[in-house]
């Protein structure tokens, strides 16, 4: 970060650590390579409140401030391909996209995969409509424009996305710029460092649907904001009813929606299946393909739980404190997700098996309505083993890694 702003600016790493030995290390560092350290009385509002703090004994020398995170390393000269953005006196922040820089575990590798949607087509798509948001890091503020809304908003574990709804509210603009400007960060390599990013992001996007339900935003942009929530419902609560409902219907015939499933075969599953080439043949570009779709979709299924589990959290209301993704890889043992997984895949399997003796001497409509609940079941069986072969956190061979690009 130090060789990256050059002599454009200051670098500050902001510590609220505990330990001794860190801060001594850090004040090492600082004397060693020219940054500063900036620490304060307390740890409220977590990085936000750290952020805040700064902003106040610092904010009024500067007229733009970096927030990076502290595994992320910007390229030099970066400033050059974005400070150019704010000749626009109306831009409050320009973002740049986020890189992992190990993908050997089958976890890391997913978890890019799942990403390459979103940074390369999603935000790109948010960027002409003036509603992409703050990723967290990468990102430049225009500081009198933070400070007018108050800084970060301290109030939500994902404090990013809600501030920049509050700019967005205030009228000023956001530019996304997808340029390979940061060449390094650290992705979630195991299954628990995984499950808590998940469900942070999560949280924090739940948290922002009362804000919502008044922001003060042009109809696009509303959208824009209500699509990134219902992502999160759709990996939830939604990704589970897909589930059950197969599941239900072959084992126990129970139903949970009545259409006459011959109209259903004509009419949705062409859809879907264009639908699905349709994507595809977008995400080519970016050595998206079948595989990775597959990759996907399976690390999708193993976020469904702890994002429902979020989900509950922010219906009961409970405070649940910044939690830091956790770097590295640890031990991969079974853990509850795990027998989530597998019950998954049991109940799957049994319900097929179900399925498929009891349509045997079965015809007319209540036959095409066991093959379609045969043809989701089927679906989610493939998408389950594949989320658990995923979530075991395997080495992943550098020929696979390779092939995802990252720029």
């Amino acid at each position: 970060s130090k060789a990256a702003v050059s002599d454009l600016g200051d670098v500050y790493v902001l510590d609220d650590s505990t330990r001794e030995d860190i801060r001594k290390e850090l004040d090492h560092y600082a004397d060693e390579l020219g940054f500063k350290v900036f620490r304060r009385g307390s740890r409220r509002g977590y990085k936000a409140g750290a952020v805040n703090d700064w902003l106040k004994v610092y904010g009024g020398s500067y007229d733009y401030v970096v927030i990076m995170d502290a595994d992320q390393r910007l390229i030099p000269g970066f400033l050059e391909h974005v400070m150019h953005f704010f000749n626009d006196p109306s831009v409050a922040f320009v973002q740049i996209p986020q890189y992992y820089s190990r993908l050997d575990t089958t976890i890391a590798l997913s978890a890019w995969i799942q990403q390459v949607p979103f940074l390369r087509v999603i935000m790109r798509g948010r960027q002409l409509r003036n509603s992409a948001f703050s990723l967290g890091s990468g990102t430049i503020y225009r500081v009198k424009h933070l400070l007018l809304i108050g800084g970060l908003y301290e109030r939500s574990v994902t404090e990013d996305i809600y501030t920049s709804v509050m700019l967005h509210e205030k009228g000023f603009k956001s530019i996304y710029v997808d340029m390979p400007l940061v060449w390094s960060g650290e992705a979630p390599r195991d299954l628990p460092s995984y499950i808590t990013q998940q469900s942070r992001w999560s949280l924090g996007t739940f948290q922002l649907i009362r804000k919502l339900l008044n922001a003060k935003l042009n109809i696009s942009q509303l959208l824009d904001y209500i699509n990134g929530v219902y992502y999160w419902l759709f990996v939830s609560v939604l990704t589970i009813a897909g589930i059950l409902a197969p599941s239900l219907f072959l084992m126990f015939k129970v139903f949970f929606l009545r259409i006459n499933p011959l109209l259903y075969l004509i009419t949705y599953i062409p859809v879907f299946l264009a639908s699905l080439m349709f994507y595809l043949a977008i995400m080519s570009r970016y050595r998206y393909g079948l595989g990775e779709f597959m990759y996907h979709q399976g690390i999708q299924l193993i976020a469904s739980l702890p994002v429902t589990i979020a989900f509950i959290w922010w219906i009961l209301r409970r405070r649940k404190g910044f939690k830091v993704t956790p770097k590295g890889v640890g031990v991969t043992h079974f853990t509850i997700f795990h027998l989530y997984y597998l019950a998954i895949i049991i109940a799957l399997t049994a319900s097929i098996i179900i399925g498929i003796l009891n349509a045997i001497h079965l015809s007319g409509n209540l036959l095409y309505a066991y093959v379609i609940n045969l043809l989701w079941a089927s679906w989610w069986l493939i998408m389950s083993l594949f989320g658990l072969y995923v979530s075991l956190a395997l080495p992943v061979s550098e020929d696979i890694t390779k092939k995802v690009s990252q720029s």
